[in-house]
């Protein structure tokens, strides 16, 4: 191999690496972008769980009340 080819190879092998640092850097975005959506979806079901806890509060709190006068 001559140096030339030798220079071609080393400036493919840094424009795959540098592709492969963007790829791996967009991967990790979506990642922690997918992270976040899950976070939000168990804060979400969080606060349901609450509510549906009061609901039942509501309505059974009255039930007992009935009960035990």
């Amino acid at each position: 191999a001559t140096k030339a080819d030798v220079r071609e190879l080393r400036g493919d092998m840094q424009a795959l690496d540098s592709k492969l640092d963007r790829k791996i850097s967009e991967v990790r975005g979506e990642i922690s972008e997918v992270r976040g959506e899950i976070h939000a979806i168990s804060g979400e079901v969080r606060s349901v769980r609450w509510v549906l806890v009061l609901i039942v509060a509501l309505l059974v709190i009255p039930m007992v009340k009935s009960f035990f006068p």
